[in-house]
């Protein structure tokens, strides 16, 4: 039988990106696809730039909705895909954001390795681009971490620790892993990716890490990722580590020196926000509230409880003392500007 892989497009406001976006889709040396585009509620012209392109080419579907967001976009696709394919072993799912394209042999690379290798997830390099289509990085995998991978405490242990691993454009999944999804009552706009990625981790069983540069993730100052909000970092981060921290203290395989290492990461990742708090352009009184949620979240809790070590900032948060905490960002933010421009001269 042969394998057909669904590529899921959310789209909103992208008519500067999209046309390039589908064109690498259709430029691809395996042909048995589908493009599912979802408009996510576009003021601008991408949803008749799509509807083109579905005119032209039966392969290609376009929904439209009102806008709500990647998390919803992405989920209309995946239920559009659960509703007409029946096959969940031969159909695998991909995600391509709007502003980026796939290399010529993405979709074939895909089929081979998920036919060869029997496992339900593949995780693929990328490169990182800009505008005019100049590679500026490229994103792989450490050595040891290449091949198939069915012990979850290792699966665990790379994909937990390593956030780079979470982007669902990242992934090539079988379709399988979508029929059984937990219904989360809140929606994330930071983090969704690995929010989405604990039951596909959950339900797999083998993921098969390949050196393969598959991607083109495009650089764009005005995407979701570059222009989130303080706010919903701080709120996202709360809600989705919940969910993680469970995840890995329901795996029986984890050992104690695991979870170890994950509380250290946990600690650094809360310092981060702590630090962007602090930098915020929020008012004193803001950056205090935004402190209150993050310290008594139970997520935070439970780390700073774990969490031995502490330099100056990470005690300032713990006992409380927001006002120095912030003097003290706010010191060492200038500071890293002044040896940036020192650096320069």
């Amino acid at each position: 039988m042969r394998e057909t892989v669904y590529v899921c497009i959310p789209a909103y406001n992208a008519e500067k990106y999209i046309k390039k976006c589908i064109k690498s889709v259709l430029k691809q040396d395996y042909q048995s696809y589908k493009v599912v585009v979802v408009d996510d509620g576009s003021v601008d012209n991408t949803g008749s730039l799509c509807d083109d392109f579905a005119k032209n080419d039966n392969r290609i579907v376009v929904l439209h909705k009102k806008n709500g967001g990647a998390w919803s976009a992405r989920q209309k696709a995946i239920e559009y895909v659960k509703r007409i394919e029946e096959d969940d072993y031969n159909s695998y799912l991909m995600f391509l954001d709007a502003d980026d394209t796939l290399k010529e042999n993405a979709l074939s690379t895909v089929v081979k390795y998920m036919r060869n290798d029997g496992t339900d997830m593949l995780i693929f390099g990328f490169d990182q681009v800009k505008e005019d289509g100049k590679i500026v990085g490229t994103f792989s995998h450490n050595k040891k971490n290449m091949g198939i991978l069915a012990d979850k405490r290792e699966l665990y242990k790379i994909v937990y620790y390593d956030q780079s691993y979470n982007s669902l454009w990242r992934k090539a999944m079988r379709l399988k892993l979508f029929r059984n999804e937990t219904e989360y009552d809140y929606h994330p706009m930071y983090g969704e990716d690995l929010l989405k990625s604990i039951d596909l981790y959950r339900n797999c069983t083998g993921v098969s890490f390949i050196k393969d540069i598959l991607y083109n993730y495009m650089i764009v100052s005005s995407s979701i990722t570059h222009s989130i909000k303080i706010d919903s970092q701080v709120r996202d981060f709360c809600y989705i580590e919940s969910f993680v921290y469970s995840a890995l203290k329901d795996e029986s395989s984890m050992k104690q020196e695991d979870m170890h290492d994950f509380y250290c990461k946990s600690y650094i990742d809360i310092k981060e926000i702590v630090n962007n708090i602090a930098v915020s352009a929020k008012t004193k009184d803001e950056k205090i509230h935004l402190f209150q949620i993050l310290r008594n979240d139970t997520f935070t809790k439970a780390i700073l409880t774990e969490v031995s070590y502490r330099d100056f900032a990470g005690r300032l948060f713990n006992d409380e003392r927001y006002s120095a905490l912030i003097t003290v960002g706010k010191l060492s933010y200038y500071l890293s500007r002044i040896k940036t421009r020192l650096r320069i001269l």
